[in-house]
Parts: C-alpha cells; sequence; structure tokens
C-alpha cells in the first residue's frame, strides 16, 4: 500500500509529507464483513516555519512512524467498503528541539471501491483519514491527523 500525507492539527503551524507502505491481513466473517489488522512503516518530512509557530528559525526534519491499524470492515455491494478502527503510532524519529513525539492511540476511517482485475486479484482505491495520538503515550497534548489515499 503506497499514499498518504499530512497536516498536524496541534495548532504548531508544523506541515509534513510522507508515504508509507505496508501490509494488512483480513480475516473474513460469516456476513462477508471482515477484521483487518495490518502494519505500516511511514516516513514524513515535517516543516516548521517561523513567525507562525513562534520559533526564531525554519527547521525541518525526517519523521519515521511505524502505525498498527485494527478496523472492522464493512463490505457492499458493487465492491464498495468502509472501515473503522483503533490505530497505534509508534513515534521512531530522534526528539529534536522543534519536533514533538507522536506515539499514541488514535482512530482511523476509511472508505473505498475494489476493482476485480482477475480471478481472485483485485486493486482498491481508499481514501483514508486517520487522527493519531488522541491517547498520547508521552501524555503530550499533540495529535496529528494523516489524511491521504491508499492504493491497495
Amino acid at each position: 500500500m503506497i499514499g498518504g500525507s499530512g497536516y498536524n492539527s496541534d495548532g504548531s503551524q508544523e506541515f509534513q509529507t510522507g508515504d508509507h507502505i505496508g501490509y494488512v491481513n483480513r480475516f473474513s466473517m460469516k456476513n462477508c464483513d471482515a477484521v483487518e489488522l495490518g502494519i505500516f512503516f511511514q516516513q514524513n518530512r515535517l516543516q516548521n516555519h517561523p513567525f507562525s509557530s513562534g520559533i526564531s528559525q525554519y527547521s525541518s526534519t525526517t519523521k519515521n512512524f511505524i502505525w498498527i491499524p485494527l478496523n472492522y470492515r464493512f463490505n457492499f455491494k458493487h465492491n464498495f467498503y468502509f472501515k473503522s478502527g483503533v490505530v497505534a503510532l509508534m513515534d521512531l524519529s530522534k526528539k529534536d528541539n522543534y519536533f514533538r513525539k507522536y506515539s499514541g492511540l488514535g482512530i482511523g476511517v476509511s472508505g473505498g471501491k475494489g476493482f476485480e482485475i482477475a480471478a481472485n486479484k483485485s486493486i482498491e482505491i481508499s481514501p483514508y483519514f486517520n487522527f493519531h495520538s488522541l491517547i498520547n503515550f508521552k501524555n503530550h497534548p499533540y495529535r496529528m491527523l494523516d489524511l491521504g489515499v491508499q492504493l491497495v
């Protein structure tokens, strides 16, 4: 899975863009719905602009994350689906003076459509919304909003 960009919602004017790659295992249920468990590696480039964030200089850094979503997937007709669940985020980056740690639990919401390309093979396009660190492991008030599109 590839895609994604985000904006930090803590009001500090940090902006981030990045890509992620990962794996999702789907456990089908009798009613055609499914439970999904995945793991993703995400690398973002964060930029903090002076004056709008109260710091004295422009700063930029690379942030590395691992996030683990646990979703319930509702399957609808014509290969449409909606999924929602809990997302655990681990910030693997070193702490520095201008950028925060975002490890914590959050929520994720996604919907999409699958396109069958061969027998038992399909491609899915899925816009997603992850609100990371609603419960921050370090008791910081910072949150990260991650919006993007996944190609599965």
